[in-house]
């Protein structure tokens, strides 16, 4: 071949990897069945800063490229947690709060509630304008006010009555509520503020997070403040690492020999920080830190453990050797075979080493006439598919960290195959972790394309992140869609074209069984437990959201027992739990639309209709006090008594003024 011709596929070729693989980690041997032992897959901390610092120009010679992985978020049981706060005298005998997982933990959200009060932090960052601005300002974004995004609304709500707004302040983000201490966390600030005096909030504390640091999710847990955030790192980065910052010093930091690292050199390039902080304070009072991938995409946290995940991928020349040495070693012949066997052990980047194989194959194809060159580029595709097929789950691969509460330290981890959803795939239960993943094979491997079917698989790992139990090759050719752990079952939502809802029961930890499937149109994207035999589904079929019912009294025939398909292209709730609300007492729950927001009953088990509210994009929560529902908005706040379904008063917020 032409010297410009292999110029020009090398760089394709390269620039495919960069793509498609550009997560890829070298890890030990014995963890690529996807789950190990503590001792093999473990992580330690950095005895030196020197150590520290090899180990980041080790990951650099090993990468040559900028690593993707990615961690997961959270779940457990669905509660709704109620805020503490309220006063004793308050005639309050119920309040809801943010729709959470684990009973007791409460998680952040744009809206808060402390049974008089609703405290309100607008996303996304514009607004709806209930009265039109007239003039030029009307020819440029009329109906859009930006600075409305750096508020947070303190809305009187009981009695309903008298409801009106208290203040506002002037700080946004979501919001974490502790008795009068109310939390707002953005992706690059926590602050403080002391809300005993709601006409006027008292800032208290507050951290900025230095360049390239972000906070990833936070948690609120006996009267503490939770904290997951996240530092790029690079080889001039110091030691300590800037945790928090106010006015532009330091006022936390991280000590390298702190840092929890993995045995095996692998493509991390991220610390992530557990840090527990006194929410009236601030003060810091404990943290723990680890590398990581530099993308998070779940972050579990029961009353006694954090869970830490992010993804990996194969070292991808081993794997193509394993490929080349097991089912192709007729069409590339021995010395090739030698050849990739050294370079697998040659000290050279990922990105040098699959370039070198590019080159090697290269030799192969175009060393072949066109006739024999066609053949061998149909029999390399056709085994590679049939050999990733096989292989499929030691491809990607999903570490587990586990982290104590109690210690606050790193006590085990493990890796499984395949990739986590979100936060629900997670749930921890009798001390075993129950971890729902999908396994992916296609892949581009050096210009061909490796193909296979995808699969969903459930491990029930014990408290040391042992696997003891599986269910594997759920919904082939299909990934999941959502997933709910309760008690002793799980519910598993796949989706292509049809959903499959699978009924798990899981009450024998190293015995688990697929009890009942049921196949419908269209998916679910969010399941919720509204009593202990019936499961809400929402998702879509076609274009509409859709919402469904499922009784799962029977765990080997779950039924779809009543459906209803929304005017609505869109919901929150599809993909934030934190959206939706249920009033279990009332029999009736609440999710927001693109058009408005929707009060269903599902009394006798049958979805039906009971109230909307129409605010065009801007209807983002509801929650009870007492038998009220209050319907909460960009614009403003509507009150309905939930016997009659009367509105009681409504409040629209001025934008002309800080009320």
């Amino acid at each position: 071949m032409r010297a410009s011709n292999m110029k020009k596929y090398v760089i394709i070729l390269v620039s495919c990897l960069v793509v498609f693989l550009s997560a890829s980690v070298v890890f030990a041997k014995d963890c690529r069945s996807g789950l190990s032992t503590n001792s093999t897959c473990a992580i330690q901390k950095f005895k030196t800063d020197k150590e520290f610092y090899s180990y980041l120009k080790k990951v650099d010679q090993l990468s040559g490229y900028g690593g993707g992985g990615m961690v997961t978020d959270m779940v457990a049981v669905p509660m709704m947690a109620t805020a503490k706060g309220a006063s004793e005298s308050a005639p309050v005998d119920r309040v809801s709060e943010t729709n959470v997982q684990v009973a007791g933990v409460d998680e952040a959200d744009v809206l808060k509630v402390d049974g008089k009060n609703i405290y309100f932090a607008p996303n996304p960052s514009y607004r709806y304008l209930a009265t039109p601005m007239t003039g030029a300002a009307s020819k440029v974004s009329s109906f859009w006010q930006g600075n409305e995004q750096n508020k947070t609304t303190v809305v009187k709500i009981f009695p309903p009555e008298n409801m009106g707004v208290e203040s506002r302040i002037n700080d946004a983000g979501d919001l974490l509520l502790y008795e009068k201490n109310l939390a707002i966390i953005s992706s690059t600030r926590v602050s403080g503020y002391d809300v005993t005096d709601t006409k006027n909030p008292t800032s208290k504390w507050y951290y900025d997070l230095p360049e390239n640091s972000q906070i990833e999710t936070s948690r609120l847990l006996n009267g503490k403040l939770y904290l997951v955030s996240r530092n790029y790192i690079g080889q001039d980065s110091p030691c300590p690492i800037p945790l928090f910052m106010k006015n532009a010093e330091n006022v936390a930091t991280i000590k390298c020999t702190d840092i929890y690292r993995p045995v095996e050199i692998a493509n991390t390039k991220t610390v992530y920080t557990v840090a527990v902080l006194n929410p009236a304070t601030g003060q810091v009072e404990r943290k723990v830190s680890l590398l990581g991938s530099p993308e998070t995409t779940a972050i579990y946290m029961s009353k006694d453990n954090l869970y830490l995940t992010y993804v990996n991928q194969p070292e991808t020349v081993s794997y193509m050797y394993g490929f080349l040495k097991s089912s192709a070693s007729d069409l590339v012949g021995q010395t090739v075979l030698t050849r990739v066997q050294k370079l697998m052990n040659y000290d050279l980047s990922l990105a040098a080493k699959n370039t070198e194989l590019g080159f090697i194959l290269d030799e192969v194809r175009f060393g072949l006439t066109g006739d024999a060159r066609l053949k061998f580029d149909n029999e390399m595709t056709n085994r590679l598919n049939k050999y990733n097929e096989k292989n499929k789950r030691l491809l990607t691969s999903t570490s587990i960290v586990k982290i104590s509460l109690g210690s606050l330290q790193v006590v085990a981890t493990s890796k499984v195959p395949g990739t986590l959803l979100n936060q629900f795939a997670l749930d921890e239960y009798k001390g075993n972790l129950r971890v729902a993943t999908t396994v992916d094979p296609r892949q581009w491997l050096f210009g061909f394309n490796a193909n296979g079917e995808s699969v969903s698989d459930v491990y029930i790992l014990n408290s040391n992140l042992e696997r003891v139990g599986s269910i594997i090759d759920l919904g082939k050719t299909e990934r999941i869609y959502s997933v709910r752990f309760i008690g002793d079952a799980g519910y598993l939502v796949t989706f292509r074209q049809t959903d499959p809802f699978y009924v798990l029961d899981l009450s024998v930890p190293t015995k688990p069984v697929v009890r009942g499937e049921l196949k419908i149109p269209g998916y679910s994207g969010y399941l919720h437990p509204l009593s202990a035999n019936i499961i809400l589904g929402i998702g879509k079929e076609g274009s509409n959201v859709k919402l469904s019912l499922f009784d799962v009294s029977s765990k080997n025939n779950p039924k779809e027992i009543d459906k209803y398909t929304l005017d609505e292209y869109w919901s929150e709730a599809l993909n934030n739990h934190k959206a939706f609300t249920q009033d279990a007492l009332m029999k009736v729950f609440f999710l927001p639309g693109s058009k408005g927001g929707y009060v269903f009953s599902y009394d006798n088990n049958q979805l039906k209709l009971v109230q909307t509210v129409e605010d065009s994009y801007a209807v983002k929560r509801a929650v009870y006090v007492n038998n009220y529902l209050y319907v909460v908005s960009d614009n403003g706040v509507v009150v309905f008594d939930e016997k009659t379904w009367e509105r009681v008063n409504a409040l629209k917020y001025d934008f002309t003024s800080n009320k």
